[in-house]
């Protein structure tokens, strides 16, 4: 449902049904309700789906996948080639890309980042079975990315991991990225900047106007937390969220019936 919730939103032409208070006056607003709080902002800590979807609007993955079939599709990475025994592999970068604030994005954040995780401990709990089967990761350049690994391997181009940027995290340390909660100032290059987060009550995110792919077409998206399953369907009817994540059978089936829904 995460993932259905993520492709509404990167698909989205229209928002209506949010509440005043939601939305700002001229403000286009996609609200997501869900019974589940996002568990941290900090792409080293957080486990839940909810979570995941969040990070997936602020931050960049080499290489995305098709809204059509999932198939591979450049991201942060606009090509990639590899060698003739599959074990080497060289992303090319995306040039002009900024971090949210304002500095450049290059092949060594995404460098950083991989090795982060190869060489970290606790870096390892979420992201330990994409860097399994590699062996060297290193920025050739700022727009070249180039890692071996130990076996050949289609999972290079399935790399969920993403890209961090080593001006801010380098200053993070191996003790303290275990309590670190990214909610200030927190710097991405995705389609959407995190704005305000309120534990137990809602994220909201901003757009990213100046995002590699396009200025996303609305200004912003609010998870918003709910107590109960009946209390999240009350607020789909009223036209309070645009889209209930996670419902249960029984809730979803109840609404198949439902003028507008």
């Amino acid at each position: 449902m995460a993932t259905t919730a993520l492709v509404a939103l990167l698909a989205l032409t229209a928002a209506p049904g949010v509440t005043a208070q939601e939305q700002p006056a001229g403000k286009l607003t996609f609200t997501v309700g869900m019974t589940q709080d996002i568990d941290s902002l900090n792409p080293f800590i957080g486990i839940l789906a909810e979570t995941y979807e969040v990070w997936a609007l602020m931050y960049d993955y080499l290489v995305g996948y098709s809204q059509k079939d999932f198939s591979p599709v450049p991201g942060l990475a606009e090509s990639w080639e590899v060698s003739e025994d599959e074990l080497t592999w060289t992303y090319k970068i995306r040039q002009g890309v900024k971090w949210s604030d304002g500095k450049p994005v290059t092949a060594r954040d995404a460098a950083y980042t991989f090795n982060r995780v190869l060489k970290g401990t606790f870096e390892q709990t979420n992201y330990g079975s994409y860097v399994g089967n590699i062996k060297d990761v290193k920025a050739t350049d700022d727009a070249t990315l180039v890692m071996t690994t130990k076996q050949p391997s289609p999972s290079m181009l399935r790399l969920s991991v993403p890209i961090l940027p080593e001006h801010v995290w380098s200053k993070i340390g191996e003790a303290e990225v275990e309590t670190f909660d990214n909610e200030k100032n927190a710097v991405g290059s995705g389609p959407f900047v995190l704005e305000e987060r309120s534990t137990g009550q809602f994220v909201r995110l901003s757009a990213n106007k100046s995002y590699w792919g396009g200025a996303p077409k609305i200004d912003q998206v609010v998870y918003r937390v709910f107590n109960n399953a009946d209390a999240q369907l009350q607020a789909l009817k009223k036209g309070e969220i645009d889209f209930a994540d996670g419902l249960d059978p029984a809730p979803f089936n109840s609404l198949k019936s439902t003028e507008g829904i």
